[in-house]
């Protein structure tokens, strides 16, 4: 690749991952369904973003009809909302989330979205197909 479409590649691909609109930071928006077949895992290590350092592991445990992931949310700088986008493949659709064992409502099955409270640091969210 020439140094501008690889430039543009990375662009592209890290949005895919992490994205920051306006004061909100999107984990996950365009990843690919297949990506989160089960067994498989999407792993990002201090991903630097305007709010602070990012990191996320999800694992897709479809099979048994979850997906876990533990984010560790930037803590420099609050964004105004952190979203997480868990598109799962094969037309499975989000029934209910719990966040560090809590059950969560704040998500939309039809969009895929759930959005995680505020405060940075680290938690563990587990979504049920």
């Amino acid at each position: 690749l020439t140094g501008w479409a690889a430039g543009y590649w990375t662009m592209n691909f890290t949005n895919m991952l992490c994205r920051t609109v306006g004061d909100e930071l999107w984990l996950l928006q365009a990843t690919p369904r297949r990506w989160l077949k089960p067994g498989e895992t999407i792993e990002v290590s201090g991903l630097q973003t305007e709010f602070g350092p990012v990191s996320f592991s999800v694992r897709s445990g479809l099979a048994e009809g979850t997906i876990e992931a533990t984010v560790d949310a930037p803590t420099r700088r609050e964004p105004k909302k952190l979203r997480l986008r868990l598109r799962a493949p094969d037309g499975a659709r989000m029934k209910s989330v719990s966040i560090d064992g809590k059950a969560w409502r704040d998500f939309d099955a039809a969009t895929e979205w759930i959005t995680l409270p505020s405060g940075g640091g680290k938690m563990k969210v587990v979504a049920r197909f």
